[in-house]
């Protein structure tokens, strides 16, 4: 981590922003809590899930499951995953079944960079809000 707060990378961005998660859920720190905890407790098997369509090929579910945790990610603030998988939405289009050979390395990249920020978001969301843990 290169800046002050320790949730910046390299000029990245924040992993997670609590600003704009208070603002979404107009400060209610309980509901921030149960949104997190779910994204906490679920994203490791939607990750498996994305890494598993990769490697068999299946363009549909792989595109299903990047719009599925690109929502959860936008609504709990997990900016750079967000940002991840809005980048990667458009080579898992319908239309490109199964991904290319350069797509597959890209997608398997993607892998292993939301693995990192997913660890990231959660260092930087447990600094900000109490998660009972």
């Amino acid at each position: 981590m290169n800046d002050e707060d320790g949730k910046h990378e390299q000029n990245r961005g924040p992993a997670f922003s609590y600003r704009e998660l208070a603002d979404r859920t107009f400060g209610d720190t309980d509901l921030m809590a149960k949104l997190l905890i779910t994204f906490l407790k679920d994203t490791p098997g939607q990750l498996a899930a994305i890494k598993k369509a990769i490697e068999a090929d299946d363009g549909d579910s792989l595109c299903r499951l990047i719009h599925r945790l690109r929502g959860a990610a936008g609504t709990v603030s997990a900016r750079r995953m967000w940002k991840n998988l809005c980048d990667a939405q458009p080579l898992c289009s319908s239309g490109r079944t199964p991904p290319g050979d350069g797509d597959y390395i890209t997608l398997k990249r993607l892998v292993k960079e939301l693995h990192h920020e997913f660890d990231l978001f959660y260092k930087a969301a447990k600094e900000e809000i109490d998660l009972g843990e």
